[in-house]
């Protein structure tokens, strides 16, 4: 046996984070693929991300605004969603 044997046993918090990025690239692809046609064009909204300072450190608060037509007015209304991941709030 190698003495470098202890080398190809991957990490089991890497190994679950490359197999949880893998899938999610080839879920989201086939989502949007599907969703594609009934999705606004990326024109017609912006985002904005801004860091918010909370006790211990940051969330990032992500805001999808409509952009204006020319015959609407500036005020839309608001959807709130939160998501904890694994740690909810």
């Amino acid at each position: 046996m190698s003495q470098y044997s202890h080398l190809s046993t991957p990490d089991l918090e890497f190994l679950e984070l490359v197999q949880r990025q893998a899938m999610s690239a080839i879920v989201v692809r086939r989502i949007m693929e599907t969703l594609r046609p009934d999705l606004p064009t990326e024109s017609s909204y912006d985002i904005l991300e801004r860091n918010i300072a909370v006790d211990g450190g940051e969330i990032l608060v992500r805001c999808i605004r409509p952009v204006p037509r020319e015959h609407e007015g500036k005020e839309f209304p608001i959807l709130v969603w939160f998501h904890g991941g694994r740690e909810h709030l």
